[in-house]
């Protein structure tokens, strides 16, 4: 995901659907992926909390698949 205005990436977590005081999610889906604006709360590795939009956590990753829907992953560490 995106973690600075760097362009630097973190690896992060989604966590929930946000919701405002009274228990109702703040946006709604839509059936044009374009149009959905609902909001998650995503926690980096790093303790970071952030709110990001449905369309940017899709375009992310999407971002990470080849052109036969793959995705490659690297390791940091082996233990």
């Amino acid at each position: 995901m995106p973690h600075d205005t760097g362009g630097n990436s973190c690896h992060a977590t989604v966590k929930r659907q946000v919701k405002d005081a009274e228990g109702n999610y703040i946006e709604r889906s839509n059936k044009y992926p374009i149009l959905d604006s609902r909001q998650y709360e995503v926690d980096y590795v790093n303790g970071r909390t952030e709110i990001l939009i449905a369309n940017i956590i899709t375009q992310n990753i999407i971002a990470r698949l080849d052109v036969k829907g793959h995705c490659q992953m690297l390791f940091d560490d082996i233990i």
